[in-house]
């Protein structure tokens, strides 16, 4: 194992992904206990876990006297439970569904209107980083950048939730 890490710590990308592939099992076991639906994404939580695993190859010291595999299990529980704890309060900053206005006044041609509720319903359907970067996206005006450093992530999962949001929606259109 530990010329496996070294490489990966000295940037051999082979070494890392079969050492990520070695510890797969340890990231779902901390996806599974941390995860909460309706609040994070299982996929948004895998890739967070395994961002995290990467940095916590290239930080781990072993003359620490700690061994590899307790470091991980360790700080990736904790970093997951704390991932989703970030985005419980950054949900609870949102604005609740139930809160939007009414129906509004329709001015357009009423065969193709859509209504708040609607709207409501659709967004309701997403997870909770889905329909932030929805609401950001289409209603602020945001760009991937801005949204993407405000909510700590990086822009590439911007547009992953992105478009994961927009294939949902549309699904929901065909029904």
């Amino acid at each position: 194992m530990m010329p496996l890490l070294d490489q990966a710590r000295n940037g051999d990308p082979d070494a890392l992904a079969a050492m990520l592939e070695q510890y797969r099992p340890l990231l779902w076991k901390n996806i599974r206990r941390a995860y909460r639906p309706g609040l994070v994404d299982a996929e948004d939580l895998l890739q967070e876990a395994s961002l995290c695993f990467v940095k916590l190859v290239r930080d781990f010291r072993p003359d620490a006297g700690i061994a590899f595999g307790y470091y991980v299990k360790t700080k990736l529980g904790w970093h997951c439970h704390n991932y989703v704890r970030d985005q419980r309060v950054r949900m609870g900053r949102l604005t609740p569904l139930e809160n939007l206005s009414a129906e509004p006044e329709d001015r357009h041609d009423p065969d193709h209107a859509v209504t708040t509720a609607t709207i409501r319903d659709a967004l309701a359907s997403l997870t909770s980083r889905q329909r932030e970067v929805m609401i950001r996206s289409h209603f602020f005006g945001q760009s991937a950048e801005s949204i993407a450093r405000s909510m700590g992530i990086r822009v590439r999962a911007v547009h992953a939730l992105k478009r994961r949001a927009q294939d949902q929606l549309a699904a929901l259109r065909t029904i």
